[in-house]
């Protein structure tokens, strides 16, 4: 099931969603019809590119991705 926590668009107005459930970051293209995962798996985790639970996202000056997760220890 989708649960979406964190949505955030870029200055290319590409979509970002953070997805509690799944454990992944989706990017939806300006006019896409499905998302693409660009981070996470189907399955949380706490290693390398691996969530649990993510929540919020932001970018800094640079254009870099930051996520937060509640649940990653």
């Amino acid at each position: 099931m989708f649960q979406p926590a964190g949505v955030i668009v870029d200055q290319m107005g590409n979509i970002y969603v953070s997805n509690e459930r799944s454990h992944q970051i989706k990017r939806w293209s300006p006019g896409a019809i499905e998302g693409t995962t660009i981070v996470g798996e189907n399955a949380g985790g706490g290693g390398p590119a691996q969530f649990r639970f993510p929540r919020d996202l932001s970018f800094d000056r640079q254009s870099n991705l930051y996520v937060t997760d509640i649940n990653n220890d």
